[in-house]
């Protein structure tokens, strides 16, 4: 008689988790590029795009934005190079 491997519990996500990170790298993005795609949101939400909508063209998660527009929401370039 043969059983089945040995597992864990949780080994199907850790590895899935390493696959995912490893498809996608993390970006960082420069302060002046931040500001960028946060003008470049406000205009499409003044259009009527969704959050969501916007997100996904921007290339950021919806908590990304949110973060970036507490954290440098109204800075001009110049004053968030100072960050």
């Amino acid at each position: 008689m043969t059983c089945p491997p040995k597992t864990r519990p949780g080994a199907k996500w850790e590895n899935a988790w390493t696959e995912r990170e490893a498809a996608m790298p993390r970006k960082r993005f420069a302060a002046e590029e931040i500001i960028n795609k946060l003008r470049e949101a406000e205009v499409r939400l003044a259009r009527g795009e969704t959050v969501a909508q916007v997100c996904k063209v921007l290339g950021v998660t919806d908590q990304t934005f949110y973060r970036w527009r507490r954290e440098y929401g109204g800075l001009r370039i110049d004053q968030a190079k100072r960050l």
